[in-house]
């Protein structure tokens, strides 16, 4: 196609528009090779892409494109960063990419190039308004001090407040005895994030029991958000002594835990008892995806609460194991979550891992209302074990089955793998199914 082709069917700006729609690099890169109009907007096309520069070679690559196309970087939009590369190539990567386009700074950053970053802001006489998500500070947050206690640090609160009109996400960690100190620049300021929709928050309670402070802790946090909050990550380690759950729902009525009915989408890590969950269900009634990792409560109450889900998404590290005493009244309660999550089409995935790093069995469950569908996860490592074989006998036939290897598997040893898999899956398993797929390298 050449350049006065193009020029007469479409104006460049709805060329860069089409361009703009394509989200693979590859394509864009053969698309610059067509004409020199092509390319240029390919190219402006393909800096607006995500860029992952996370390794040295990826940042020496990218600098030296920068280097002879400067006025290329106004088109960042997206920046994936890491802090594998030393420090002069970072500054310098901050130096020539950053621009009052940025709207996403996603990744990790050190001290030190937080530091460089403060100093850009300052120097800059544009403000970059468009920002909308920043890197995850974790070693920001707080410092020793010279007693070796960790107190918190106000740069990082000042630099999420300086963003506050344009942050659409916030990831924050706060200890209870931070309240009193970072949150008052944060946590007690989240109603001033006007545009705020994701919330990622690491409330870090470590073994606390019967203190039900935290949760107003949490809901007083929570409640100084804005409606507009679409999406919320919880971290949470806080476990409740035993409430009856129209005890638990009282105690909530009593103490004015307000309903905010925009959040859709709700994902918690650390559910060792039901009561964080009916309290997160209560407050934000229209939650219709939700995730759970490192579920550790399979109890009646729990299964009540994500029965109604659209979109279900639950990992197990810990399987109940029947040969532990401290698992039998688990067992049950952990049968009746797997019946209660199967679907029309119910589908098993394993994934084989030949390395010994994995310590603990893994299993997720995936459910869709919309599909009518629910694939169940089991991850093994070397050896199967009687815990998957009662694990996958427990799931019942399937329709579709998957296995997924994490290194090669030659002719060899293709013999020694479905005489395992057949040690391990009940036939019963496999009467209704009609689909096989066995993934690896080399397979």
């Amino acid at each position: 196609m050449c350049r006065l082709y193009a020029e007469s069917t479409l104006p460049n700006e709805l060329w860069l528009m089409v361009f703009q729609q394509i989200n693979d690099t590859k394509c864009l890169a053969q698309c610059r090779l067509v004409c020199k109009l092509f390319d240029s907007l390919a190219e402006k096309a393909l800096f607006r892409q995500n860029l992952d520069l996370t390794t040295v070679d990826k940042i020496k690559k990218f600098l030296y494109h920068l280097n002879s196309k400067p006025k290329i970087a106004r088109y960042i939009n997206f920046i994936h960063l890491s802090d594998v590369a030393p420090l002069h190539l970072q500054r310098r990567l901050l130096n020539q990419a950053l621009t009052p386009n940025i709207k996403s700074l996603t990744g990790e950053m050190r001290e030190n190039v937080f530091d460089h970053f403060l100093n850009i802001l300052q120097r800059s006489p544009d403000k970059f308004s468009q920002l909308q998500v920043l890197p995850n500070f974790p070693n920001l947050c707080r410092k020793r001090n010279p007693g070796g206690i960790f107190v918190p640090t106000c740069n990082y609160g000042q630099v999420l407040l300086y963003f506050k009109e344009s942050l659409k996400q916030l990831t924050i960690q706060v200890q209870p005895s931070d309240l009193p100190q970072i949150s008052e620049s944060v946590i007690f300021r989240l109603n001033e994030f006007q545009n705020l929709t994701f919330l990622d928050l690491d409330f870090q309670i470590y073994n606390r029991l019967d203190d039900l402070n935290s949760y107003l802790g949490l809901d007083y946090i929570l409640s100084n958000c804005t409606m507009n909050l679409e999406i919320l990550y919880l971290h949470w380690r806080a476990k409740l002594t035993f409430m009856e759950k129209e005890d638990f729902k009282t105690w909530l009525q009593r103490n004015d835990v307000e309903q905010a009915p925009n959040l859709g989408e709700l994902k918690i890590t650390g559910v060792s008892s039901p009561h964080i969950l009916e309290y997160l269900l209560y407050k934000y009634p229209n939650v219709s995806k939700l995730a759970i990792h490192n579920l550790d409560d399979f109890s009646d109450r729990i299964v009540k609460e994500i029965q109604n889900m659209d979109s279900l998404f639950l990992a197990i590290n810990d399987i109940p194991h029947p040969q532990r005493r401290q698992d039998m009244n688990r067992i049950e309660q952990f049968t009746d979550l797997i019946q209660s999550t199967q679907s029309t089409v119910n589908s098993l995935l394993i994934s084989k891992r030949h390395s010994n790093s994995l310590k603990k069995e893994m299993f997720y469950i995936e459910k869709s209302i919309s599909t009518r569908s629910t694939v169940y996860g089991v991850t093994t490592n070397r050896y199967e074990t009687s815990v998957h074989k009662e694990l996958i006998s427990l799931i019942g036939p399937v329709s579709s089955l998957r296995v997924l290897y994490d290194n090669h598997v030659d002719q060899q040893r293709l013999g020694e793998e479905l005489n395992s898999l057949c040690k391990m899956i009940p036939f019963n398993n496999l009467n209704s199914l009609t689909h096989l797929e066995l993934t690896g390298d080399r397979i």
